[in-house]
């Protein structure tokens, strides 16, 4: 009962009653249509064309040659849409893997570049959280993790870290911001494997082995010595044998002759 006065009051005969609700990192509140958004694109070519007039024309082709993926950006222009569209020095090099992908890929890798809902840069600037794409559905996650670091604001796909570098409009119910890599998803790419570690244990392991190995190898040496030793012996003993021989035959001679 004490929390009851710090949530109503009373003031004449009006009750005032305060709620307050969390709101998601992108509100769709948010996404209520503004005075000025008469000024704002009304069609897919003049949404690629802003992105193609603010360095991102590589983008912005391959956008337009992908019709179900134009119609997705277009259908959600009024109620409310966000783009990341990655500058030409980013997506120059990632050509040769995007003519790789199925049909199917390029629509989802290019729907993966915009949520459908509208994100000021100050909404991406205070929260940090996982958004869905228009490339997320039912059966497909999709989602795109923003976080912030200070004033900048990066987006993490499991695969790559990509930074907001120029805001190109930002204008209920529409925000495109250019960004310098190209989002790939976990579903299409492989997420870049850690290096591995240098094998220096093993190699100590290996060598201990061959250090004994190599002692193993000196023992024939001195195994192979002896017997020249010996060998030096057998000669002294034969000659000094052939000695007595010789001398119990002048024996034998002397006797005989007297």
């Amino acid at each position: 009962m004490e929390l009851l006065p710090r949530l109503l009051q009373f003031h004449s005969d009006v009750l005032i009653v305060f709620i307050i609700l969390p709101l998601p990192l992108c509100s769709a509140l948010a996404s209520a249509p503004s005075p000025v958004a008469a000024a704002l694109p009304e069609s897919h070519a003049n949404l690629t064309a802003i992105m193609a007039r603010n360095g991102c024309s590589t983008f912005s082709r391959l956008l337009s040659g992908v019709p179900d993926a134009v119609q997705s950006f277009a259908d959600n222009l009024g109620s409310g849409l966000t783009a990341f569209c990655p500058v030409d020095d980013a997506m120059r090099p990632f050509l040769p893997a995007f003519k790789n992908l199925t049909a199917d890929a390029k629509l989802s890798l290019l729907l993966y570049h915009a949520v459908p809902i509208y994100c000021s840069f100050e909404m991406l600037q205070d929260g940090n959280g996982v958004v869905s794409t228009l490339a997320s559905g039912a059966a497909t996650d999709y989602k795109l993790a923003v976080q912030n670091d200070g004033d900048q604001v990066t987006l993490r796909t499991g695969v790559i870290v990509a930074t907001i570098t120029a805001t190109l409009v930002d204008q209920n119910p529409l925000a495109v911001y250019a960004i310098n890599g190209v989002l790939e998803p976990v579903e299409l790419f492989k997420p870049a494997r850690a290096p591995a570690l240098a094998p220096a244990p093993e190699v100590a392991e290996k060598a201990a082995p061959a250090k004994a190995s190599s002692e193993t190898a000196e023992a024939p040496t001195s195994a192979q010595e002896a017997p020249a030793d010996e060998k030096a012996a057998s000669k002294s003993a034969a000659t000094s044998n052939s000695a007595h021989l010789w001398l119990a035959v002048g024996v034998v001679a002397m006797a005989a002759a007297a």
